[in-house]
């Protein structure tokens, strides 16, 4: 699967892009929200930090959308797992992954 990641801990989306790259797939990162966007990248899906400086990733996750359409699968990766945020994020995402996930939890939310 070809999968962005958008997480401005440098740190950790690094190491989850390794994690997806050791799983077989093809990972893109990018730290902030126009970096993203402006990836020549056919993803297939996105996993998006949600507090990050600038564009948060609610606002990313509806550029995407409109960039790569319906089919981009894009996921909310949060340390937050309040009620508000879980609503929140039924409307622009497809999946949820709390902070930190397994490979499990991962695999399972980029499959739907």
């Amino acid at each position: 699967m070809r999968i962005l990641v958008i997480d401005d801990d440098v740190d950790g989306a690094d190491a989850l892009a390794a994690l997806l790259t050791q799983s077989g797939h093809d990972v893109k990162v990018a730290y902030e929200g126009t970096q993203a966007l402006g990836l020549s990248f056919a993803a297939e899906a996105a996993i998006v930090d949600l507090t990050m400086p600038g564009m948060d990733g609610f606002e990313l996750a509806r550029r995407l959308r409109d960039a790569y359409g319906a089919s981009l699968r894009l996921i909310a990766f949060s340390g937050h797992d309040d009620d508000a945020t879980k609503r929140r994020v039924q409307i622009d995402f497809d999946g949820y992954l709390r902070k930190p996930a397994s490979l499990t939890d991962i695999s399972a939310a980029l499959q739907g």
